[in-house]
Parts: structure tokens; sequence; C-alpha cells
């Protein structure tokens, strides 16, 4: 790890000149606090170390844009709470026979698309709801249309109006 001097000096090279080098020796540097989280994480899980290890480096990379050194803390202090809540997410996410959405986008679409919005888009367009249905939804959240759709198509049986729409397509 760093020494505070070091890691401050690095930040203000990586943010104030956009020193990719610097960005590089902090990630590399905090490399044994993604070991570590990844050792704990692999030890009791049936996915492979190498998974945890790719979730635990994405997330001390995302945390360095994040990050404030200004605000008085560490980063791998700051660094290790990304991680933890990747590893999380990561074991989450596959622990399960059906992968469960996990990204914000994901989220909100579960809690923003209960029978009621669906239920609006059919009494407008008189017809159940296909693509363009996926379309409307995606529009009226600005969201991404494909997300929409392929997250419509993985969508839980209860969204049983997903399931309709999805065999009325095909």
């Amino acid at each position: 790890m760093l020494d505070a001097d070091r890691e401050k000096h690095l930040f203000d090279r990586y943010l104030n000149f956009g020193d990719v080098a610097a960005r590089n020796e902090i990630i590399s540097s905090h490399d044994p606090l993604g070991r570590k989280a990844t050792g704990r994480a692999a030890a009791t899980s049936v996915l492979l170390f190498e998974d945890y290890y790719q979730e635990a480096l994405l997330a001390m990379i995302l945390a360095i844009d994040k990050f404030d050194p200004d605000l008085g803390a560490r980063f791998s202090t700051f660094a290790s709470l990304h991680v933890a809540d990747a590893i999380r997410n990561h074991r989450h996410g596959f622990s399960r026979p059906v992968r469960i959405g996990t990204s914000s986008l994901e989220g909100e679409l579960l809690r923003k698309l209960p029978d009621a919005i669906i239920r609006e888009i059919e009494a407008k367009t008189g017809a159940p709801i296909k693509i363009s249905g996926y379309v409307q939804i995606a529009s009226q959240l600005g969201k991404d249309p494909q997300r929409v759709i392929e997250f419509g198509r993985a969508c839980p049986p209860q969204m049983s109006a997903f399931r309709q729409a999805d065999r009325s397509t095909r």
C-alpha cells in the first residue's frame, strides 16, 4: 500500500493532469486489498477466485473516478467498500439458478414496471404490449430500448404481461 503522501501525490497527478501511469500505480498498489477480499469470498463460494478478482479490480478502477482525496479519507478505505459491494453483487447475481438483475436499470425496471404501466400502454394502443411497447417503456424511463427488451424477455414469470408480450412477438 502507498503511504498517505505518495497517494495524495499520485491522485494529484491523475486528477489534475490525467496521468494514467499514476492511476495504474494506485490500482496496482492496492492489489493486496482486492486479493484479500477475493480470497475471503472465493473460500466460501463455488465461484472461481479469478471471477471475484476481476470484480474486485473493476471496482477499484471505478472507485478511483469517484474518489475525492480532499475529503481526507484514504483510498484504501473508500475502495474497500466498493470492492466488498462488487463481490457481494457478483455472488448474489450468480448464486441462483436464474440470474436476478442487480444493476440500477434492472432495479428501476422492477420498481417502475408493474402491471399499471403495462395496462396504461395497452389501453393507449388497444392491443397487448409488443416490442413497440418495450420501446415506449424505455422512452418513459429514459433508458436504452434494447436493454429494456432484453430485460423484459428475461423477466421473472410473475411479471406476466412481459411473458405474454414476449410470446405474442414470436
